[in-house]
């Protein structure tokens, strides 16, 4: 399975605004991630980025910059990329979120939970065609 298959839109928002406007973009579209474009190029602001770097360091959201406290984006995966491949990039780098690029644009985002999705999907599928093909009938 490829990428472009399970991959969503992603959210963006500029790296002037606080992390307060941000927060609430996120919550009114019920989404955990944003990503950045500011002056120190495309980033990624997450829940947990919220919670460590201003939450629990008593800051005011309204009066921190999204640029402050943003991950600079280091891994990309190409839209035509294989699932396993993506799964690979995030066990590797030990990231939960990734950019997808087509033609080194952004054009979505996956993530650890989208691919575990597409495996499970994939596995209750192939059950499926097993049991139609071999006439399988668990026992009741």
């Amino acid at each position: 399975m490829k990428v472009r298959h399970i991959m969503h839109n992603t959210t963006v928002v500029g790296g002037t605004g606080s992390v307060l406007d941000a927060a609430k973009v996120m919550s009114g579209k019920n989404i955990g991630s944003v990503l950045v474009r500011g002056e120190q190029g495309l980033g990624m602001l997450t829940e947990r980025d919220i919670l460590k770097k201003v939450v629990a360091c008593n800051r005011i959201p309204g009066d921190v910059g999204v640029s402050e406290v943003m991950t600079s984006l280091n891994h990309t995966i190409d839209v035509d990329s294989d699932v396993v491949d993506a799964s690979r990039v995030f066990g590797e780098h030990h990231v939960r979120r990734l950019p997808v690029t087509e033609k080194n644009a952004i054009v979505g985002i996956i993530t650890t939970r989208d691919v575990a999705m597409s495996v499970g999907i994939n596995k209750l599928k192939q059950r499926r065609v097993y049991q139609r093909e071999y006439r399988y009938y668990p026992s009741r």
